[in-house]
């Protein structure tokens, strides 16, 4: 986008993977649901799964690449991004979050109905994205080792 283009241009380029194209055309398309609807797909595919995940990144790369991870310091700082977001977002906005749902949805039950929708849906499409990524990498056989 750097470079002039427009969002839609810049997704086209070949070197934009296919699961990132997918991603980022699904996150756009969310952005047109009701207010409740868009504080599911943030609370459920964001600050849900974001700890839980970084966490699990953390303790494979420590426990293959303890060495790795001190030698360069390109992980260190990867390994600091990862340990704060794994507090913020386990700690503090998870649950805020999570506040804002109930703030938002309230006791009305088709409020929660569609909420657990597109929470669902949102989670489907971020699966798929971490999926390609995981495919590509694998591809490149890359390792924090080289």
């Amino acid at each position: 986008m750097k470079s002039g283009y427009c969002l839609e241009q810049a997704m086209q380029k070949p070197s934009v993977p296919i699961s990132a194209r997918l991603f980022v055309n699904s996150t756009f398309s969310f952005f047109k649901l009701s207010a409740h609807e868009l504080a599911a797909v943030f609370t459920f595919s964001r600050e849900g799964i974001t700890s839980g995940m970084f966490s699990s990144i953390l303790n494979h790369v420590a426990s293959s690449n303890e060495q790795s991870i001190k030698a360069h310091e390109g992980l260190q700082e990867l390994s600091f991004y990862l340990k704060r977001h794994i507090e913020l977002d386990g700690n503090e906005h998870f649950p805020k979050a999570m506040q804002m749902l109930t703030n938002l949805a309230g006791n009305d039950d088709q409020k929660w109905f569609e909420i657990e929708h597109v929470a669902k849906k949102s989670l489907n499409e971020r699966i798929k994205f971490l999926s390609g990524i995981y495919r590509q990498l694998k591809s490149c056989s890359y390792s924090l080792a080289s």
